[in-house]
């Protein structure tokens, strides 16, 4: 019996949501949707509600009775074997906090065309001394938002996140609060299916950096580390300086041509699924022409047949939605 529950947060998207649970509901992962419209979810748990994104998060983790969980907006997708192998993974290493790993993007030109393009992969962070963990984790950053963490993990995450407002250090707390309670395994199955939204709720906020460097957040910032400290029993003074210092060599490095491009081509090698859908499908108009590679193995299959099936049933959806909340 699986030990993993998908919290799928959705907000004026009942297109998207129920995009989303006719692709959760023939898993084996329990289901709580988080929403403020009505619809007919019969084996999902439904929470209806206007609250704030992290304090829904929070009430329905009262609901959560399994050791793992994931957050899946509703208009993405997460590998169902991918996840699968994620939950064995933790299962049998206690000192991993969470798992991620490779991740695509799709979405539709002005012409409602389909199009993929692979991300870079995300890292696995394993050394042992946490002050390194944390530097390195964000040195070599990567959104961990996605990812399926330990519940307890998850929880702790959440209760710092629920007194900040800007969803780019929240961000940034994810993947601390994962490096700060273990490691973080990366498997190599394709994980995470994107899709890009212009102006979805992801990207709204601050540049991180200025927040983190300005003088007048000193005060926020401490306080905010102190809790941080409280929440993880952490043994580093200053966890939030770490962070600060690995991410901003993040920055500093990312916009560099020759480390996008080794980047870029990295996750194109590391898997078998990534490399076929980039180098045959990046403009695909004849939906029945796709067909998995045949070299994959069976589970990841099926998962490119069930969301490709989805993609084209629903169609584009992403049009003018408010995603804010």
């Amino acid at each position: 019996m699986t030990q993993t529950t998908v919290i799928i947060p959705s907000y004026n998207r009942p297109s998207y949501l129920n995009r989303a649970y006719d692709y959760w509901s023939q898993s084996q992962f329990k289901i709580i949707i988080i929403t403020n419209t009505v619809g007919n979810y019969p084996n999902a748990q439904v929470i209806v509600t206007e609250k704030k994104f992290f304090e829904k998060i929070s009430e329905a983790l009262h609901r959560i009775e399994t050791k793992y969980c994931i957050l899946c907006p509703d208009d993405d997708f997460m590998g169902l074997s991918a996840l699968e192998e994620a939950e064995s993974f933790l299962e049998q290493h206690p000192d991993f906090s969470s798992v991620t790993g490779n991740i695509i993007t799709f979405g539709y030109t002005k012409n409602s065309q389909l199009k993929f393009y692979p991300r870079n992969t995300i890292l696995s962070e394993t050394n042992e001394n946490l002050s390194q963990r944390i530097t390195s984790g964000f040195k070599n950053y990567s959104n961990n938002y996605w990812s399926l963490y330990r519940t307890e993990t998850f929880s702790k995450i959440i209760s710092i996140c629920l007194q900040l407002t800007d969803y780019n250090l929240a961000e940034l707390i994810f993947k601390l609060g994962g490096l700060l309670d273990g490691k973080i395994h990366s498997t190599n199955k394709l994980f995470w299916w994107r899709e890009q939204i212009e102006g979805s709720w992801g990207s709204q906020g601050s540049d991180v950096l200025v927040y983190l460097k300005s003088h007048e957040n000193k005060i926020s910032l401490s306080d905010l580390n102190k809790r941080i400290k409280e929440t993880f029993s952490c043994k580093i003074d200053d966890p939030i300086n770490l962070m600060t210092q690995g991410y901003n060599l993040f920055s500093a490095n990312r916009n560099q041509p020759s480390e996008k491009i080794v980047g870029f081509r990295s996750i194109i090698k590391s898997n078998k699924m990534t490399q076929y859908i980039w180098s045959k499908y990046k403009d695909i108009k004849a939906y029945k022409e796709i067909m998995p590679p045949t070299d994959l193995h069976l589970d990841e299959k099926k998962d490119f047949e069930l969301i490709l099936r989805l993609i084209k049933q629903y169609g584009p959806l992403s049009m003018a939605i408010n995603t804010k909340k």
